[in-house]
């Protein structure tokens, strides 16, 4: 796969702030929808996902009037996910409970070279995934401000951007299945009596 870490190219003029999930409550989607408003004009906020609270969030997003700047996909195919994860500039994991323990798809964009806004979630492994100020940021949950801050910060420093995104790439890397299950192996070597 090859993987464009830098310069970013923009999308239908757009940077496009990307997140996927089921959309249920501790996603935090309404979280992230509210960060556009302190977002500038040239960001979009492409949400993939399906699920219970599709219509509320619908509704949020018609009554901040920001239906041409956030965007409701519905369940995906693998390969449109792929594109998106290619297309973004970032990724955000706006959860908000520790229902979100690891956020596997933090990985997912780390392997496409992309940094991830996540947010601190008390006792999840949310913020072990993603390492703040080296692969990305992690911020205060339900702080649309403080992700938008951050996002912001990525958009002026195209520098701090691309070592972000070298970072993530590797991070990635180490997250890989057969690395993570090779570590396990060693590590049982290691405590089993010979």
């Amino acid at each position: 796969m090859k993987i464009n870490l830098y310069p970013y190219k923009l999308k239908d003029s757009k940077y496009v702030i990307f997140s996927c999930g089921r959309l249920i409550y501790y996603k935090g989607f309404h979280v992230l929808i509210n960060s556009m408003e302190y977002l500038p004009d040239n960001c979009i906020i492409r949400i993939a996902g399906d699920g219970k609270l599709h219509e509320k969030l619908a509704k949020q997003i018609e009554g901040k009037k920001l239906s041409k700047k956030v965007f409701l996909l519905g369940r995906i195919s693998d390969e449109e996910m792929e594109q998106e994860l290619q297309d973004c500039f970032l990724f955000c994991l706006s959860s908000i409970r520790r229902s979100e323990m690891y956020g596997v798809v933090q990985i997912d964009a780390f392997c496409h070279g992309k940094p991830v806004i996540s947010t601190n979630i008390p006792r999840s492994g949310v913020s072990e995934v993603n390492q703040d100020g080296v692969t990305g940021y992690t911020v205060e949950i339900n702080n649309p401000k403080a992700i938008a801050d951050k996002i912001k910060l990525l958009l002026q420093d195209t520098a701090l951007y691309e070592t972000l995104c070298g970072n993530a790439l590797k991070r990635g890397e180490e997250l890989t299945d057969k690395n993570v299950i090779d570590k396990y192996i060693e590590l049982f070597k290691n405590i089993t009596p010979r």
